[in-house]
């Protein structure tokens, strides 16, 4: 913890960082492929993941007691390996690859 300045308010910060990677197909017939979003070619047998995770407590002095909160926000990035989708239309099917993006935030905790 430390005092933010010209507050009552003590702060910390925290989290970690996660890399995933896995490897093997995905048992397809066909072979599964994944896009890859870095440099626009494809992954055969790999797939790879990561998560960033920001956790923050604060404390302040108040006439009942302390006042504490907590967050943990979730920032996660990925591509996964499997069969691409697609869409029959009258010109012939259209496949829609397995790319890497963003896959989501979500703040998982929060308490006062």
């Amino acid at each position: 913890y430390f005092y933010i300045p010209g507050t009552e308010t003590c702060l910390r910060i925290g989290g970690y960082v996660r890399y995933d990677i896995g490897v093997g197909d995905v048992g397809t017939f066909t072979g599964a492929t994944s896009g890859d979003y870095e440099d626009g070619g494809e992954n055969d047998t790999y797939w790879k993941r990561a998560r960033f995770t920001l956790k923050t407590w604060t404390g302040q002095e108040t006439e009942l007691g302390t006042l504490k909160t907590f967050t943990e926000t979730r920032f996660n990035f990925g591509n996964s390996q499997g069969s691409a989708d697609f869409v029959n239309t009258p010109g012939g099917p259209i496949f829609f690859p397995n790319e890497a993006g963003n896959t989501g935030v979500s703040l998982n905790f929060a308490w006062i």
